[in-house]
């Protein structure tokens, strides 16, 4: 059984799961366990999976619970996943800013994933590999789909988690081609495509460097770009999407927030700038209409004109 956790920094906090279809009655008093305190919460995680991150909110939380003693102030259900419902308990006091974050956790997983998907994120952790959340997998299959994308890139295979979700959204017919320089991880990912019935000519693994292999594709023949891959060459992967994007295109860009540190303006760690002037390019070119969404590390999307 999964569990929702908070992340702060280095610490993890678990919290507790409910077998689905049980009745459980809160009520209002305080609960005799645990310890309250006050921490600038990191992120908010299911399972390997980031559902929200904002280093500037401050949640107070229980860091034990005995059974349904949930204590006072506010207490939310998640969504049903395979047999469970997940229940986490946040003090909000008076901070508004709690129930975005409850929010954000129940839109993360608001679309169940693909076995495909499920499977691909599991390979990952067992290679200690970062996989895409699963609200941006969603809306990446959502992306394929609007467009019906028949030709598509990815930068960064990785396991397969983003490949399942885009493929899931393609055309029956349409080809995916992705660039890691890990051959191993896209070996990874072939099997996961494979024993989920994925034939290999929808699927194009390129095991090189980005920036080598990107240059040789063919101007205005992608209906989407989505790039997941070093982030200290985000600018020059968005220059190359401009390029391979038919009008109407699709670009996705993961770690538009960076840890929640491109927020931050005081920030100049190198992947939070470089990841400015990545997102300041595309707002500043009018080829592209762009919208931020805070999903998983931030999901930038932008329509090619």
């Amino acid at each position: 059984m999964s569990s929702l956790s908070v992340v702060d920094h280095d610490e993890r906090i678990a919290f507790v799961n409910h077998i689905a279809g049980s009745d459980h009655d809160l009520g209002d008093g305080p609960g005799d366990f645990g310890e309250h305190r006050y921490l600038h919460l990191h992120r908010l995680q299911h399972g390997d999976s980031v559902l929200w991150t904002d280093p500037l909110a401050r949640l107070d939380l229980d860091r034990q619970h005995v059974g349904d003693q949930f204590g006072d102030n506010y207490m939310t259900h998640g969504p049903n996943s395979r047999g469970t419902v997940k229940l986490w308990r946040v003090n909000t006091g008076a901070r508004k800013a709690d129930h975005s974050a409850v929010s954000s956790a129940f839109a993360e997983t608001f679309v169940t994933e693909s076995e495909g998907g499920l499977q691909a994120r599991r390979r990952a952790a067992e290679l200690g590999l970062e996989s895409i959340s699963t609200g941006v997998a969603a809306v990446l299959t959502l992306l394929a789909r609007a467009v019906w994308a028949r030709n598509a890139v990815e930068v960064g295979t990785g396991t397969g988690v983003s490949a399942n979700a885009l493929l899931a959204g393609m055309a029956s017919d349409g080809v995916l081609t992705s660039i890691d320089s890990e051959a191993d991880n896209q070996i990874t990912a072939r099997e996961v495509l494979t024993a989920q019935g994925v034939p290999q000519r929808r699927v194009r693994l390129i095991a090189g460097q980005a920036l080598v292999v990107l240059p040789k594709l063919t101007d205005g023949a992608y209906d989407l770009v989505f790039i997941d891959g070093d982030p200290l060459e985000y600018p020059e992967y968005v220059a190359q999407a401009e390029r391979l994007l038919r009008p109407g295109g699709i670009l996705a860009m993961h770690h538009a927030l960076w840890r929640g540190l491109v927020a931050d303006e005081r920030n100049s760690d190198d992947e939070p700038l470089i990841i400015r002037e990545a997102l300041d390019a595309i707002v500043a070119n009018e080829a592209f209409t762009p919208a931020l969404l805070p999903l998983g590390d931030g999901l930038l999307i932008a329509v090619r004109g």
